[in-house]
């Protein structure tokens, strides 16, 4: 067949016409503003679309940036909680040494004795508070860490020799007073490293520190 396609037999009479010999001829007249309205609304519609786009890019930082500080905040108070727990037994140790080295005479079993029914009563606490650290940022607990790995050794030893202070008051002393330095070292320990960790977490490092 020479003719136009059935499928256009119902725009022959808008944008074709039919010249002899089966030939088309386009009416541009009706044809290009159809045209440009079609690219009118193309246009329109990817303009909806580039829009749209923008938008949800917008939002994805913004929940990103959420996440993000949300992740911070547990972060640090996991540290908060652990700097609390870890400061309290630091001063307890710090405060008995301070007994042995200045109140010697006056010291008795009952100040051990108190001091390790209290000690042993935060420990859940602390190591609660620990775990929550691990869990949250590898990198500021592994900063941390050795502070309480000391705490542990030198409560160890003050527990050990206030069992044998009422048996061997002057030995304990002696043993007691030579770990000052240790205490302090402690002391000076846990703060450096405190700062450390905030400084980690502040710089959203979690795993690795560097």
């Amino acid at each position: 067949s020479t003719g136009p396609p059935a499928s256009y037999a119902c725009l022959r009479p808008v944008i074709f016409n039919v010249r002899p010999h089966g030939r088309l001829r386009v009416n541009a007249q009706v044809f290009i503003p159809v045209v440009a309205a079609l690219i009118a609304a193309l246009a329109s519609i990817g303009g909806v679309l580039y829009s749209q786009n923008n938008v949800l890019r917008v939002e994805s930082v913004k929940w990103e940036k959420s996440r993000a500080d949300e992740t911070r905040r547990a972060q640090a108070s996991a540290l908060s909680d652990y700097a609390r727990e870890i400061s309290t037994a630091v001063q307890r140790i710090t405060y008995i040494m301070w007994q042995v080295e200045m109140t010697s005479n006056a010291l008795t079993s009952k100040e051990f004795s108190t001091y390790e029914q209290e000690t042993k009563q935060q420990f859940p606490r602390l190591f609660a508070s620990q775990v929550m650290l691990a869990t949250t940022n590898v990198c500021a607990y592994n900063l941390v860490e050795p502070v309480a790995r000391k705490f542990y050794k030198l409560d160890e030893r003050i527990v050990v020799a206030g069992r044998r202070f009422t048996k061997d008051r002057h030995q304990v002393l002696r043993e007691l007073t030579a770990d000052n330095d240790a205490v302090m070292e402690l002391q000076n320990h846990m703060v450096s490293a405190l700062k450390e960790a905030a400084t980690a977490i502040s710089q959203g490092n979690s795993e690795s520190c560097r």
